[in-house]
């Protein structure tokens, strides 16, 4: 059964989070089954942020719940609902910022016969739909101007004893992890639709794929086989970019 997918819009210009350049370097890493489904849906999965596997996604530091506990409308809001249906209702679509492959997530996302995809952020701006710039912004209480609209930024890396944010921009919750994931250098594409909430599989957002994706690697070590499935499936759903081995693979030399 293909899931329902429904149109984007990208959002530039968003205060609450960090841009990086049109032409900067963006990697998936996948299995064979995903990329499948990208281009057979012509869609952009998004997982809900409690389904991310990190607990600790839209929560916030040690720093921030003592600022609500000074200030006293914040005292009189129960963030642990407000947070827990948060995480329910935003969706994210996770990508690494890297001008080159990490050995790293290659073994943590398509170990054993993987692959990705690189892009840029202009390119995943263009690939969702036009883009609109951001006219005013009210921080306090708010996600997204409205459903469906995709935010794209990158992933603030902190120490959760001491960072501290706006204790109501509940934005920036969803743009910050720990410093034990440094290592994935995230760009993070974000949707928030609270009419979406009981998606627990995620949502699905159309994409011009043939503009996503700038060249598809194949992982290391991968057989000849695979790599030929994987051009086979690209010139069955007439995907231009070209399929490439993973440059992990090159010789070493001594």
């Amino acid at each position: 059964m293909s899931p329902d997918v429904f149109p984007a819009q990208p959002l530039v210009g968003h205060p609450a989070l960090t841009a990086v350049a049109d032409d900067a370097s963006l990697w998936r890493y996948m299995d064979l089954a995903k990329l499948v489904s990208l281009l057979q849906t012509n869609a952009l999965h998004f997982a809900r942020l409690d389904r991310l596997g990190d607990p600790f996604e839209g929560s916030v530091t040690s720093a921030v719940q003592v600022s609500r506990a000074t200030d006293r409308r914040s005292r009189e809001v129960d963030w642990s609902f407000v947070m827990g249906r948060v995480r329910q209702f935003l969706f994210a679509s996770c990508w690494s910022h890297s001008d080159v492959e990490s050995a790293a997530l290659w073994q943590l996302y398509a170990a054993g016969g993987g692959l990705a995809i690189r892009t840029t952020q202009g390119q995943l701006v263009r690939a969702l739909g036009e883009p609109v710039q951001l006219d005013g912004y009210e921080p306090r209480g708010a996600i997204l101007p409205s459903a469906r609209t995709v935010l794209i930024g990158k992933v603030n890396y902190v120490d959760y004893s001491t960072a501290a944010w706006d204790t109501d921009d509940l934005m920036r919750a969803s743009m910050h992890k720990r410093l034990s994931y440094a290592h994935e250098q995230e760009v993070r594409a974000l949707v928030s639709s609270p009419d979406d909430a009981h998606r627990a599989a995620g949502l699905y957002l159309a994409v011009d794929v043939n503009v996503l994706i700038g060249e598809i690697y194949v992982s290391p070590e991968s057989p000849t086989w695979f790599r030929e499935v994987v051009e086979g499936v690209a010139d069955r759903f007439q995907v231009a970019a070209a399929v490439r081995q993973s440059s992990l693979d090159a010789p070493p030399l001594f």
